[in-house]
């Protein structure tokens, strides 16, 4: 069986962070939080190091960025509090980037297959596509 096709198409990925919501901002709040939490402010070229990152990689340039020693019981704080604090924040609304929900409804339209890929947690991802709509 061979899939269909729209101009050469078999299927469109659709990226969530940045491609069909702006979640960078939303994540900017734990992780400025969590600088202030250690007695520093993270830097803006501190949080640019983070994006695409994973917690433990996020939570070790936070310390090193604001001058905290890393210790294995600092990062499991540092990773709750982010954790517990990003689910209050993805709760929240969402709003679509510029275009992003006609751009998904005309693919969806197509017949096209379609599936979101995201390195956002799938319990985060959850709660952003129930405000957005699956």
């Amino acid at each position: 069986m061979t899939p269909s096709t729209v101009d050469g198409l078999a299927a469109v990925l659709w990226d969530m962070d940045g491609t069909l919501i702006d979640s960078e901002k939303l994540w900017d709040i734990p992780l400025y939080e969590l600088g202030e939490r250690l007695g520093g402010t993270l830097s803006v070229e501190g949080r640019t190091r983070t994006v695409g990152t994973t917690t433990t990689e996020t939570v070790r340039v936070i310390f090193e960025d604001v001058g905290v020693e890393w210790t294995p019981e600092r990062e499991t704080e540092a990773k709750d509090f982010i954790n517990t604090r990003i689910l209050d924040v993805f709760a929240d609304d969402h709003e679509w980037r510029p275009g992003a929900e006609k751009a998904l409804r005309t693919v969806r339209e197509s017949g096209l297959p379609t599936a979101l890929v995201t390195t956002t947690g799938r319990v985060f991802a959850d709660l952003a596509l129930n405000t957005i709509g699956r």
